[in-house]
């Protein structure tokens, strides 16, 4: 059923108010660390859009990377102590200005088996690559002081989610079999997965939020769903549903600060989250990256870079949107390239900048009305 031509009346006055950014339209894929098979995935950016973070293959094996425009793609190496034939490190998260980077890499071993078992990083230019516990660091807060994961000796058995500072160490915030995927600006909020009953088991996953006044409380959903990220002031969390169970078809969602569950109108997985929380990035079950907003919806991002503005990826598949940068303008993550290669990218467009920003509150009124029609 159309909308009431009341609503676009209402979109058309506030959109002669907007004032877009403006910033110039680009795309550019990453590269490849030096030696090994040319493989690189971007896992992140940092708030300003400066700095991208992932995964390359080098001589060394898989190795963590950092990459700036003025630098390119640099390796960070791996954790002190790994053993010879076991290196492997990837970047994951990275705080507001690029300086510190969490991930996870080997190490020294913590395993009964002395295997080198995956084990948490933290990274800044001044320490290098520092350990600070098992198993895997997810997200960073803006300043690099509080680092998120999960922790555990074997893969899926034995998980809890952590918060760390230097001052605390690994705080368990969840518990046993939880992960933590992401935390706000001030590291005050994080989100993520857990399954309540403790079983080896994906069949009753529940998306979950800890902050330091309320602690760890479930957030609305069922079935199988994920918190996967959430905006800088901690109101706007995005994630993945799927019916029944880890088999079930996934739905891209988001949750407000009154923990309504809402559908983005796609299949797949919002995987980040801008500042504010009106954009939102991920990936369609057609592993098609994808950009949302509350104006536009559901768009896939290279018709939007190659149609809308013009530029040319002839011969890109762009598999999934990983992270975006706080103002909503700077979007990276992973694809196949000319070549048939995977290589990360970023991207940067001319919107929705100011005009996002004005269309937020507006935005999700309409699409709650939306769904009613």
């Amino acid at each position: 059923m159309a909308r009431p031509k009341t609503l676009w009346i209402t979109v058309s006055v506030v959109s002669s108010l907007c004032v877009y950014a403006q910033a110039t339209p680009s795309f550019q894929g990453l590269g490849d660390l030096p030696g090994g098979d040319f493989e690189s995935l971007a896992q992140d950016v940092s708030a300003d859009g400066q700095v991208v973070v992932g995964g390359s293959s080098s001589a060394n094996g898989g190795e963590a990377f950092r990459w700036n425009a003025s630098e390119g793609m640099v390796g960070l190496g791996d954790l002190p102590g790994t053993s010879a034939g076991f290196f492997s490190s990837s970047a994951l998260g990275v705080s507001a200005d690029g300086s510190t980077i969490v991930g996870v890499g080997k190490g020294v071993s913590a395993s009964p088996l002395f295997f080198p078992a995956q084990n948490a990083f933290r990274w800044t230019a001044a320490e290098g690559m520092v350990q600070i516990g098992t198993k895997v660091a997810t997200s960073v807060s803006a300043d690099g002081s509080v680092v998120v994961g999960y922790k555990g000796l074997f893969q899926n058995f034995d998980d809890e989610a952590f918060r760390w500072t230097a001052e605390t160490g690994m705080e368990i915030i969840a518990p046993l079999r939880s992960f933590a995927e992401a935390t706000s600006a001030d590291g005050s909020v994080v989100v993520g997965w857990t399954n309540l009953t403790g079983e080896v088991s994906l069949n009753n996953v529940s998306p979950f939020r800890w902050t330091e006044n309320e602690g760890f409380t479930v957030l609305q959903g069922g079935g199988f769903m994920q918190a996967t990220a959430i905006s800088a002031d901690g109101s706007v969390i995005v994630g993945e549903n799927r019916s029944g169970n880890v088999f079930g078809t996934p739905r891209a969602v988001r949750w407000d600060q009154e923990d309504s569950i809402h559908l983005l109108g796609l299949n797949g997985i919002a995987l980040d989250v801008s500042g504010d929380g009106s954009v939102i990035v991920g990936y369609d079950t057609g592993d098609a990256a994808f950009i949302w907003d509350a104006l536009n919806g559901h768009r896939s991002l290279l018709s939007l870079l190659e149609d809308d503005h013009g530029l040319d990826l002839t011969g890109w598949t762009l598999t999934a949107a990983t992270g975006v940068s706080n103002d909503g303008l700077t979007i990276v993550g992973s694809g196949v390239n000319p070549d048939g290669l995977t290589e990360g990218w970023i991207a940067v467009i001319p919107e929705p900048g100011t005009c996002g920003l004005l269309f937020g509150a507006i935005g999700l009124h309409l699409t709650v009305r939306r769904r009613e029609f």
